[in-house]
């Protein structure tokens, strides 16, 4: 092989390395930011501005909330279910969140628990779980999708296992 062919192959071997290692760092990156973005979704959220959060959504939006029977589509009716959850005074944290990433786009489900204030003084909690869709606007993300459902909840016994009566009521005909 001439000395010519091996600096090439030599060249070509360090690009692609180096092309791969740059597309592991840049999806490490926006899997760390599909991370953090649930967390700045609540914190949006706490300020109770539904302008802002609506802002958080992309244009043709869709999210399926727990509070609505109604599938909010586009901002327009995004900024309106908020309008009317705010009024609950919501805020909250978020328990756990993984992402799985696909070029700009990112599916972040995990689970976080809302607190509402409550007329008397007391503060309620709300375990539910989400699924955003996200997808890169530019520097930033944005929902194309965002379910969220209340946590369902299976009362263990003192042992921690189910009872078996809850979960026959699941599995009718030995299913």
């Amino acid at each position: 092989m001439e000395v010519k062919q091996k600096t090439a192959l030599t060249l070509a071997l360090i690009g692609t390395v180096g092309f791969i290692g740059y597309r592991y760092y840049v999806a490490a990156d926006s899997k760390k930011t599909a991370e953090a973005f649930a967390n700045k979704w609540m914190a949006v959220v706490c300020k109770r501005n539904s302008d802002h959060i609506a802002d958080m959504y992309h244009g043709d939006g869709v999210l399926i909330g727990d509070v609505s029977e109604a599938i909010a589509t586009g901002r327009a009716e995004i900024e309106l279910y908020f309008r009317e959850f705010v009024e609950k005074m919501p805020c909250g944290s978020v328990d756990n969140v993984s992402v799985i990433m696909n070029g700009d786009t990112a599916i972040a489900n995990g689970n976080y628990t809302f607190t509402f204030d409550e007329e008397d003084g007391s503060v309620t909690n709300n375990p539910s779980r989400f699924t955003f869709i996200l997808k890169r606007d530019e520097d930033e993300w944005k929902i194309l999708t965002h379910h969220s459902s209340i946590h369902p909840t299976v009362e263990p016994t003192d042992e921690g296992e189910y009872e078996d009566e809850d979960l026959e009521d699941d599995y009718e005909d030995g299913q």
